[in-house]
């Protein structure tokens, strides 16, 4: 199966705590394709695809030294970003458990629900009706 790749793309509001320098290295590396990973994820099924752009307003991330622990214990990273940091994870195990880094409620709309929020319906819905 080939590999998803989710770009993010970094939208910080103006703040004295960010350098300017520091915020357009960012949305710089947030324009090119992500790293990919392996497919078959729960997030590759829910888009329908193996690209994704997403959108954030923050720069929080797993520090690179701990990335490794998102791999383990059940876990598996389903996705990441242009620097290769993981943006999503998913328990391999569960019905439904993703975790992204980015907001899927900037792109979410009434009648157009993002694809991992309609992928939480369909889960809860698929549950309810099984119990």
């Amino acid at each position: 199966m080939r590999p998803l790749v989710v770009t993010v793309l970094i939208d910080l509001p103006p703040d004295e705590h960010y350098h300017a320098a520091t915020v357009a290295a960012l949305r710089h590396a947030s324009e090119h394709a992500g790293s990919p990973i392996a497919g078959g994820s729960r997030l590759a099924e829910l888009y329908g695809t193996l690209r994704a752009v997403e959108r954030t307003n923050c720069s929080y991330g797993l520090a690179p030294e701990v990335q490794h622990i998102a791999n383990e214990h059940g876990m598996q990273v389903t996705a990441t970003d242009a620097t290769g940091e993981v943006r999503a994870i998913e328990r391999i195990d569960h019905p439904f458990f993703i975790a992204t880094l980015y907001q899927p409620q900037l792109s979410s709309a009434p009648g157009a629900p993002h694809p991992v929020f309609a992928g939480l319906l369909a889960a809860a819905r698929s549950h309810l009706q099984s119990h």
